[in-house]
């Protein structure tokens, strides 16, 4: 097997563009009814950015802590609007159904992303999840005019195309002023 090299930071945030593009032109056409074969590709561009596992460094996340820089992510909530970081973001409930096998299956961002990629090759392991979490993947619940669990990957894509923007437009800035 062949050592990996390591990138420099200047390549990473080059690839974290073109990632963070790619992610918008996936969700773009993800979210139209009758592309939702693109489903599989924003769950797949998410777990590049900020899924983290054993073998999986997320882009993003390594390139926030790699500069030491937190952006709090604004969520409206009925009760006021609060802000909480990237971890606690994907560790926030996603999506909860009712299933026969196990009763309620709840799932979270981060959960939601890493089923959704493994059940369609994104993670380009390409096996079958768990049978209720298949069931979550499958529900009948539409939620603004989206099956539930694609609603929920939706509203985690903007989270995180919102937050790379953020990312990026803050190195842009620090870059400006290093060469000023």
């Amino acid at each position: 097997m062949t050592p990996r090299v390591a990138r420099s930071q200047e390549n990473l945030v080059a690839a974290l563009r073109r990632h963070a593009d790619l992610l918008d032109e996936y969700s773009t056409r993800a979210f139209r009814q009758g592309e939702e074969s693109f489903n599989g590709e924003v769950a797949g561009k998410l777990r590049v950015l900020v899924y983290q596992s054993r073998t999986n460094k997320p882009l993003l996340l390594d390139l926030m802590k790699e500069h030491d820089v937190s952006i709090p992510i604004p969520i409206s909530r009925p009760g006021g609007d609060i802000e909480m970081s990237i971890n606690d973001f994907l560790d926030n409930l996603a999506f909860a159904i009712r299933v026969p096998s196990r009763g309620l299956v709840s799932v979270t961002n981060k959960q939601l992303i890493g089923m959704w990629a493994q059940q369609y090759g994104a993670s380009h392991e390409d096996r079958e999840v768990e049978e209720e979490f298949a069931q979550v993947l499958s529900s009948g619940i539409f939620i603004g005019g989206l099956p539930g669990a694609a609603a929920a990957l939706k509203a985690i894509a903007n989270t995180v195309l919102w937050l790379a923007k953020e990312f990026l437009a803050h190195l842009d800035r620090e870059n400006v002023a290093s060469d000023g």
